[in-house]
């Protein structure tokens, strides 16, 4: 476990690495057509899933680079806005302010969950 934590201190590669597959994941999640969602899943039950893949961006941008906190957090924003609006050219996709607001909103998290994973990983 140690071994594996050691990989993931912030800046490392690994972390870089997995950043990247994080941005292509989001990616790919926002600007394919939308999949048909079955009647039993709850209303608006996608603005969780834009909230968490946004905070799961940002924060992971802001722990590969950790010491470009301004620049990395206005990526983050910027990837939430881009994303939400780029949709209006996707086929069976289009923009929604509730989306964009679920972005926004886990774009912010994502920035305050980097901080606690500094707080953890800072030597003691």
């Amino acid at each position: 476990m140690k071994a594996i934590l050691s990989v993931l201190q912030p800046g490392s590669v690994a972390t870089r690495i997995g950043c990247a597959l994080v941005i292509c994941l989001v990616a790919y999640a926002s600007l394919t057509p939308q999949l048909v969602v079955p009647d039993a899943v709850p209303d608006r039950t996608d603005l969780v899933i834009h909230l968490i893949m946004h905070l799961v961006l940002t924060g992971s941008l802001l722990v590969a680079w950790p010491r470009r906190f301004t620049l990395m957090l206005v990526l983050g924003l910027g990837l939430a806005i881009f994303f939400e609006v780029a949709q209006i050219f996707v086929d069976g996709r289009d923009f929604d302010i509730a989306d964009l607001v679920a972005n926004l909103v886990g774009a912010a998290l994502g920035a305050g969950a980097s901080q606690i994973y500094f707080r953890w990983f800072e030597p003691s």
